[in-house]
């Protein structure tokens, strides 16, 4: 990881300039089909979860980490082992989010965090 990343990285701890809403907003705007699984981007301009964020391969934005954190230290979804929480979720893969579409399972994950802060 580079210093930058990392820089930003502490941050974005500290201030968190992504919460909740903000990716609730964020996802519920983006159409249906402009979602994928099983990788960040598609030639025709799909995303996951995170590629809606910027992530790439080999690169790594402040908005895909926040989003990882909020799902990862919700202590409400399970973790699921050798990847990220998100994109299981995202992928179809987390048995507690079986929606019918990428954006519908993260929209729930997301809600079912709301939900529990309140």
């Amino acid at each position: 990881m580079d210093n930058e990343l990392k820089k930003q990285q502490a941050i974005t701890r500290t201030k968190r300039p992504y919460d909740i809403d903000y990716f609730i907003n964020k996802f519920t705007a983006i159409p249906d089909d402009k979602w994928t699984t099983r990788r960040y981007e598609t030639i025709n301009d799909k995303c996951c979860a995170l590629g809606h964020c910027g992530e790439r391969t080999t690169k790594h934005t402040i908005e895909a980490t926040t989003l990882n954190d909020i799902i990862a230290n919700s202590h409400i979804i399970p973790p699921q082992s050798k990847s990220t929480t998100i994109v299981y979720i995202n992928d179809g893969d987390h048995n507690d989010y079986k929606q019918d579409t990428p954006k519908a399972r993260i929209l729930a994950a997301l809600n079912d965090i709301k939900n529990n802060q309140n």
